[in-house]
C-alpha cells in the first residue's frame, strides 16, 4: 500500500519560476513523488501566458525580440506600452 503524499506550502511547493507558478512539474513534490515511482502526481497547470501572476523572464524574451539587448532613449514608451500589453494579455487570461 501507498502512501498519498500531500504539500502544502508556499512558492517552492508550487513550482515558482521567474516571478510566477508556471511549471508545477518542477515543484519540489512532484519530484519527490517521481523519485518515489508515485505517477501520475496531481498538479494544477498555470503554464497559461507564461505563468500566474507574471513570467518575469517571458517579458523579458518578448522585449528583447522586439527591441534587442538595450532599449533607447526613443523606444521607451513603445517598450511601456510592450510591458502594459503583455500584462493585460496575462490578466486576460487568467480572469
Amino acid at each position: 500500500m501507498s502512501a498519498k503524499l500531500v504539500a502544502i506550502g508556499d512558492s517552492l511547493t508550487e513550482g515558482f519560476l521567474s516571478g510566477s507558478i508556471s511549471k508545477t512539474e518542477l515543484s519540489y513534490p512532484a519530484l519527490i513523488a517521481q523519485c518515489l515511482g508515485q505517477q501520475p502526481f496531481k498538479t494544477p497547470d498555470f503554464s497559461g501566458e507564461g505563468g500566474m501572476p507574471l513570467n518575469i523572464e517571458a517579458l523579458l524574451n518578448r522585449l528583447a525580440q522586439r527591441y534587442g539587448d538595450r532599449i533607447g532613449w526613443l523606444d521607451l514608451i513603445p517598450a511601456s506600452l510592450t510591458v502594459h500589453s503583455y500584462m493585460d494579455t496575462v490578466e486576460d487570461y487568467w480572469e
